[in-house]
């Protein structure tokens, strides 16, 4: 009969028009939920410092750190290869307390000073944005924003898989206009434990803990993702 009839054209024009207007459920494309941060990993991080001139050798524009993160076990480590830290090594063990600065190259050196504080906790802000799927290097990625108002934060996430954070751009706004500070792109990201475990987070040779000089008050946080990843 008619309505028998009518029936399935009518659920598709409905169909449509959900759609259309966005009333039938979540946005096509837009994530359930905003990323986190993986809490074991190890990962190669490169720093851009977009307002240092790239012309000259100094200061440093570019960064390069081997990174090795554990906040299950309370414990990081982080080899600088390129940057003003260049030829650095710092391990940082929260879960005893103690943090070590190692010098290779002509004048080797080993320092370490009590850790008295918390692992800060990897994490993005609340009030992320999703600003809709961009290309970073050739990988779609998620685009997440946080914006309070003179200053903007773009963070891309991997858009399948685990989600896995890639790149960040931290950017001033003066006078309505956008001026990128520092991007961390993150490469080689694998997620797990360090397959040297222990061996990985200890004094390298010759060093060892009494030879290493005491420092008072320690070493200053190294932010790895703006200040989302610091250790």
């Amino acid at each position: 009969d008619y309505s028998s009839s009518m029936a399935p054209r009518g659920g598709r024009l409905l169909a449509v028009v959900a759609l259309c207007f966005g009333v039938a459920g979540p946005v096509l494309g837009k994530p359930d939920s905003p990323p986190e941060f993986p809490r074991q990993f190890s990962a190669t991080v490169e720093t851009t410092a977009h307002l240092v001139d790239q012309s000259k050798d100094y200061p440093p524009w570019r960064g390069v750190i081997h990174l090795e993160y554990d906040y299950t076990r309370l414990r990081a480590r982080a080899v600088v290869t390129e940057g003003l830290d260049k030829g650095k090594t710092f391990i940082r063990r929260y879960d005893n307390k103690t943090e070590y600065m190692i010098r290779s190259g002509e004048y080797p050196e080993c320092q370490r000073a009590y850790l008295g504080e918390a692992m800060p906790l990897p994490g993005f802000p609340k009030g992320l944005n999703f600003q809709g799927m961009e290309a970073v290097e050739g990988t779609e990625c998620e685009h997440w924003m946080h914006d309070v108002g003179t200053n903007r934060v773009h963070i891309y996430v991997e858009a399948h898989g685990a989600r896995l954070p890639r790149r960040l751009t931290d950017e001033a706004v003066m006078e309505g206009e956008s001026v990128p500070l520092m991007t961390y792109d993150l490469r080689e990201l694998h997620v797990g434990g360090s397959e040297v475990e222990d061996a990985t987070y200890g004094i390298p040779e010759p060093f060892h803990y009494r030879a290493c000089t005491r420092q008072i008050g320690g070493f200053p946080y190294l932010h790895l993702f703006h200040w989302y990843l610091r250790i």
